[in-house]
């Protein structure tokens, strides 16, 4: 008999309240939003399975996001080594795609359950301090090379999160007396001094001079434009990058109504860009009723779970990793991706479908039975509701 361990009602307010509308209103523009919409059904039949799927299991979701993420990472690397791309290097790309945020952001997210795992294991060994160490040195690469300021800033505040306050609180889950996972820990930290220290030269080697002149010429003109906007000065000399993000801000906001203008309206119009700011874009495709539900859905019912889940005792490993993930997603929430993105989508998923389930009782589950009723809200006061 299936069993469902997230809370019916938290289930049925993520993927009936945004994902399925999503899904359903990209049918009215297929060619302009309809991958949004598959990103959507995707998103929905990955929170019903990982709904049905107990805690014990999803303790491997750090470890399946440093495989994958560090596969994710290797591939655009490989692309540029073996691609022949140096001399028109800019940014860090994948083949195929025009994105150059998507490589930083992959691998900003391997770094980080990469640390979580070093951080909170007590294993022995060293292969995992090396298999996390490796990971986290080729994401930092792409991190690097993708030139994407957002993902850089919350590395820095998500990092300190992960050492000092949630990898501490991640308790134990092998029985018995267990190393302090020190070894493991200094091949981690090892591997990644040796990878920045010889960064620059592998570098150098494979792109030239020239070319890494250029990325440091971009970024430090990127960041300057980005500095510059708190200058009171104006915003006179902001790059490129900046200066669009400006101007679509602007637009958006001064054509803000209460009824909305239609999912992802800029892109369909022909305008050719979205405001990179989720909740600005919520209010005006959606109106004031679609942009309060979307900052209800994505903002507010998450951070009541993760306040909810942390009053509580210890941890689980894939408890703090969807914190870890919803504070790094948050950053694309506000420069890059659109209420409908996968991007930002799923981090606010992993929340209502892994911290959406009782605290008290770890073994608690809801049967899939017909006439089944979920439990009331008195029922969950202290263990379910938010």
């Amino acid at each position: 008999q299936s069993r469902l361990y997230t809370s019916p009602p938290l289930l049925a307010a993520i993927v009936l309240l945004w994902l399925l509308p999503l899904a359903a209103m990209s049918l009215l523009a297929p060619q302009d939003v309809g991958v949004d919409g598959l990103y959507a059904v995707f998103l929905v039949l990955l929170a019903l399975a990982l709904a049905l799927t107990p805690m014990a299991n999803l303790r491997l979701l750090s470890p399946m996001i440093v495989l994958v993420g560090g596969i994710s990472s290797v591939l655009p690397l490989a692309n540029l080594i073996f691609g022949n791309a140096a001399a028109e290097f800019v940014r860090l790309n994948v083949l195929g795609s025009n994105n150059g945020a998507i490589a930083g952001s992959v691998g900003g997210a391997t770094m980080l359950a990469a640390v979580l795992i070093v951080q909170s294991s007590r294993a022995r060994g060293l292969a995992t301090g090396i298999t996390c160490g490796a990971a986290f040195a080729v994401g930092a690469a792409c991190v690097a090379l993708s030139n994407t300021r957002s993902v850089m800033l919350v590395l820095g505040i998500c990092l300190p999160l992960c050492i000092f306050v949630l990898a501490p609180r991640v308790r134990r889950t092998v029985p018995g007396r267990a190393a302090d996972g020190r070894g493991q820990r200094l091949a981690f930290w090892w591997m990644g001094t040796a990878a920045v220290v010889s960064a620059p030269l592998f570098a150098t080697a494979i792109l030239g001079r020239e070319a890494i002149t250029t990325v440091v010429s971009l970024f430090t003109n990127r960041l300057g434009g980005s500095l510059e906007l708190f200058d009171g000065g104006g915003v006179r000399t902001v790059d490129m990058s900046t200066q669009i993000r400006v101007d679509i801000l602007d637009y958006t906001w001064r054509r803000l109504d209460l009824i909305g203008h239609g999912i992802s309206e800029q892109i369909r119009s022909g305008f050719g860009y979205y405001p990179h700011l989720t909740f600005l874009q919520a209010f005006y495709d959606l109106g004031l009723a679609g942009g309060l539900l979307y900052a209800l859905l994505a903002l507010v019912v998450p951070l009541i779970l993760i306040v909810r889940r942390l009053r509580n005792e210890g941890l689980d490993s894939a408890e703090a990793f969807v914190m870890l993930y919803f504070t790094y997603g948050f950053a694309d929430q506000l420069t890059h991706t659109t209420p409908y993105g996968w991007s930002g989508l799923a981090p606010i998923m992993l929340v209502y479908v892994v911290l959406g389930r009782p605290v008290t009782d770890a073994t608690k589950t809801w049967p899939m039975t017909p006439g089944f009723a979920p439990p009331s809200c008195q029922s969950l006061s202290h263990s379910n509701s938010i």
